[in-house]
């Protein structure tokens, strides 16, 4: 006999709607003379409304990942460093390519790492870097994100 009054746990014996998309369970057993054992499960769902499709990226308008080596963001397909805003003028949909690299290169870094040629057009401007002085700066929707403000630390708090 189990007394689950209280515990966060649903035991079924059929298919169960958990609201979710997967699930995670785990059991733990303790023996005699230190005998431990534990088994976890995981599990998608394959039937019902829930069911787990295949992502066909190439539909998708933006699919962001990491830079290896800076780890900054960078579209898949292109290897371009994700800029922190959308510049004027784009609207939503489909990043096209903007550059193409040379034959054989690698689009494994982004573009801000990426050290070889162009074989059509040109990355993206890098952005303004951050002043490396030691000091704190800001940068907010209150000029666009456009430029870095120095923050000034009074009584322990910095401010801008």
């Amino acid at each position: 006999h189990l007394d689950l009054n209280g515990y966060p746990c649903q035991i079924s014996g059929e298919i169960l709607e958990l609201g979710t998309t997967s699930g995670y369970a785990g059991v733990s057993s303790f023996g005699f003379g230190g005998t431990n054992a534990r088994a976890d499960i995981w599990g998608k769902a394959r039937v019902g409304t829930r069911k787990i499709h295949k992502l066909d990226l190439n539909m998708l308008e933006n699919v962001y990942v990491r830079c290896p080596k800076c780890l900054g963001g960078m579209e898949w397909k292109s290897g371009c460093a994700e800029p922190s805003r959308r510049p004027k003028g784009q609207g939503y949909g489909r990043q096209r390519a903007s550059c193409v690299r040379d034959e054989f290169d690698s689009y494994e870094f982004c573009s801000l790492c990426y050290e070889g040629s162009y074989a059509y057009g040109s990355p993206p401007p890098a952005e303004e870097p951050l002043p490396a002085t030691g000091k704190l700066y800001i940068k907010g929707t209150w000029t666009a994100f456009s430029k870095f403000e120095e923050m000034t630390e009074k009584d322990g708090a910095f401010y801008f």
